[in-house]
């Protein structure tokens, strides 16, 4: 992501604790989540914008972690936050804001769908204007058929 991230002169975070486990997921599908939340972003942060992306131990719980890609952009408005996991679903007037590929409406619901496929939890908060974080969790604990396996353990 780094040449979009410097044609928008976006600066770029990343903030990952030093206590997070390896995962017993699908590498591949989560970094799929990962790269819709970066993309979306990256095309609704303005220039000169700001993306952080974290992730943490869910505090109060050895069982989940969270990951979270913020930005400083556009932000969604209350009134259309119900639309932003539906397939095809765009905010009205959005593609009138960004510059660029406008999207299919597709990527937040197949990270959803991949998501909750982990047995984790998606969602977002944001302030129109002020931008906008969404958040997964994962369980560091994973079930396989008949067995729990640990993530430390698969590492």
């Amino acid at each position: 992501f780094q040449p979009l991230f410097d044609a928008k002169k976006i600066q770029s975070v990343l903030q990952v604790a030093e206590n997070i486990p390896t995962l017993a997921a699908d590498g591949e599908k989560v970094r799929q989540v990962i790269t819709n939340l970066l993309s979306n972003a990256i095309k609704f942060t303005p220039e000169n914008g700001r993306i952080t992306l974290s992730a943490t131990i869910v505090k109060g719980s050895e069982g989940f972690i969270t990951i979270s890609v913020q930005d400083t952009g556009i932000g969604i408005p209350k009134e259309h936050q119900h639309l932003i996991f539906g397939k095809f679903q765009q905010i009205p007037g959005s593609k009138d804001k960004i510059q660029g590929a406008k999207g299919t409406g597709l990527g937040l619901a197949i990270a959803k769908g991949i998501v909750e496929a982990h047995a984790g939890k998606i969602w977002f908060v944001s302030d129109a204007g002020k931008g906008t974080c969404f958040l997964f969790t994962l369980p560091i604990r994973a079930e396989t058929g008949k067995h729990v396996v640990q993530a430390k353990t698969l590492a």
